[in-house]
């Protein structure tokens, strides 16, 4: 699931198990080195950095 309100804010949602979801919140301040030209694309690159670390269980 992916909810954002403009180019600087994104609140992302991915499942991880049947009764497990893991969830990402990004806000980008004007101030914030580097700049990000939109919060959702980064949210997804985090996020598919963070599943890649999640060890399956089998």
């Amino acid at each position: 699931m992916r909810l954002d309100s403009g180019d600087k804010t994104c609140l992302l949602q991915a499942g991880v198990s049947g009764d497990q979801d893991l969830e990402l919140s990004l806000s980008a301040s004007l101030g914030a080195k580097p700049l990000y030209p939109n919060a959702c694309e980064k949210a997804r690159e985090i996020v598919a950095a963070m599943l890649r670390n999640i060890p399956a269980v089998w």
